[in-house]
């Protein structure tokens, strides 16, 4: 299969008219595609994706390398790359992996994981509206609830999302407290402090900053706990809110430096913005008081 990719790219760059370092611009270094193109190496899934969307290589020649077809599902659909690609918001990358999968090959299970998957990336990547991804993601709900417990809960939490997104809060808040009770089932802990943060987020939204406060401290004690920086940045941003709120300011701005210090490792700059800007907002008022 080395083979079948070196040529691949090769000859794809060649036929585009592009040199290595053209090919290479913002997505690696020029010497990784010189070894990809040599068969000296093979590249990740994500690097893979991103140059075959850069030369514009058909599914059908990508799936016939890869004899996407003929494997388990089981370890695509539900792979660590699809993880991995889902909590970075690669969602150009993943639209493009997922189509290249067949749904005829999958169990039920798997497809109901896979029609959640493109219904979010669809939407995501622009290729669906929102009413289109709701009625898609609301569809999935009768399917998998009881049967498949956590993929419930992920249907669940999408559409509270996606309602958040679009500033339909109090809709979004009811579709966040009706899993409230079941969000433990999920055996990803970055599940479980999504639903963390975002029902925090949804109750700072409408004002109810106990119940934010509540949810937000409980995210961070099993981001904590699981040593991961996994929306860290985001969940230390989220209680200096909650604390600039309740006039608690020098905790507030104990927890907006952290965060600064966060956005700083995971180099995001917007977030880290507006970090700095609460904590000034925070040092003034702390001066009039």
């Amino acid at each position: 299969m080395i083979t079948d990719i070196a040529t691949l790219i090769k000859n794809k760059r060649k036929e585009k008219g592009l040199t290595q370092k053209e090919l290479a611009d913002g997505i690696c270094v020029q010497g990784v595609i010189s070894k990809i193109e040599k068969g000296e190496t093979t590249p990740s899934v994500d690097l893979f994706f991103k140059i075959v969307k850069r030369l514009d290589i058909d599914i059908s020649t990508v799936s016939k390398i890869f004899d996407l077809n003929n494997v388990s599902h089981q370890n695509l659909v539900y792979s660590d790359k699809v993880k991995q690609l889902l909590y970075m918001r690669d969602y150009e990358t993943l639209s493009y992996l997922l189509k290249t999968l067949n749904r005829l090959n999958m169990t039920v299970e798997e497809t109901l994981y896979y029609d959640w998957l493109l219904a979010i990336t669809n939407y995501m990547t622009k290729q669906d509206t929102l009413s289109e991804t709701i009625q898609q993601l609301k569809k999935l709900l009768p399917q998998t609830k009881g049967k498949y417990l956590q993929l419930y809960l992920k249907v669940v939490s999408a559409i509270a999302s996606i309602y958040s997104d679009n500033h339909e809060d109090e809709v979004a808040l009811q579709y966040f407290e009706s899993i409230i009770n079941d969000y433990k089932a999920s055996d990803d802990f970055r599940d479980r402090v999504t639903f963390l943060y975002s029902i925090s987020r949804a109750y700072f939204i409408e004002e109810d900053l106990d119940k934010s406060l509540m949810h937000i401290t409980k995210a961070l004690d099993e981001i904590l706990e699981e040593k991961s920086i996994y929306l860290l940045g985001d969940s230390l941003l989220m209680k200096a809110y909650i604390l600039d709120k309740t006039k608690i300011y020098d905790e507030a701005q104990k927890y907006c430096r952290n965060a600064i210090a966060i956005f700083e490792l995971e180099n995001k700059e917007l977030l880290k913005n507006m970090a700095q800007k609460l904590l000034i907002d925070i040092e003034v008022k702390q001066k009039n008081v």
